[in-house]
């Protein structure tokens, strides 16, 4: 690797620590305040970033919000994929989905909540379509990967748009619901009964 090399990949490290961080401050204002009321002082303010170094970044609030949304599931994303890097049978991929999934939410609560909650800020900056089409290409590449299991034939023939809703919209029901308080059990101590019945719904 060349000088040059090495000085433009400590270059990117450090603009995508500057951009987590950025990010990280606007999640806790937007939690505390809100969207509409948070300032792109406020953000400056907590992130100790300049603000000709916001809009660098970013641009406007709003465009904060969508990258800060988009970042949440980019970055659960991977947790996903490197726990789905050892699975050998289709059970396993069950388990570990469900898993990741509560795991994610418990890690990260503020950054939860604002996606179960924002889903709105793609299209209030028009990228909702990009967006949806990204997640389409995301939700195939996890499908392909299930069908190279050995035993992809337990599972049972759907639609493929329903699998995903099947397999976790029990978990992110009751995320929401534990996210507010309204709960009696912790999210993770329900991890089990969330996989048997998505064992059950799922497999023959």
């Amino acid at each position: 690797m060349t000088n040059q090399s090495i000085t433009q990949l400590a270059s990117s490290k450090q603009r995508n620590t500057r951009q987590l961080e950025i990010l990280k401050a606007a999640l806790n204002c937007f939690i505390h305040h809100g969207i509409e009321a948070t300032t792109i002082e406020m953000i400056r303010e907590q992130s100790g970033a300049s603000v000709g170094s916001i809009y660098h970044h970013f641009g406007n609030k709003e465009k904060i919000a969508a990258a800060l949304y988009k970042e949440g599931l980019r970055q659960f994303s991977l947790q996903l994929k490197l726990s789905l890097k050892e699975v050998t049978t289709i059970e396993d991929a069950i388990r570990s989905i469900i898993q990741t999934n509560i795991e994610w939410i418990i890690a990260n609560p503020d950054w939860a909540r604002f996606v179960f909650r924002h889903r709105h800020v793609l299209k209030d900056t028009e990228q909702e379509l990009l967006f949806r089409e990204e997640t389409a290409l995301t939700h195939r590449a996890l499908f392909t990967q299930l069908e190279a299991l050995p035993d992809f034939k337990r599972l049972r023939v759907l639609p493929e748009s329903m699998y995903l809703p099947v397999l976790i919209g029990p978990v992110h029901t009751y995320a929401r619901q534990w996210l507010d308080g309204l709960t009696p059990l912790a999210l993770n101590e329900l991890t089990e009964d969330f996989i048997r019945i998505a064992l059950k719904s799922l497999l023959d």
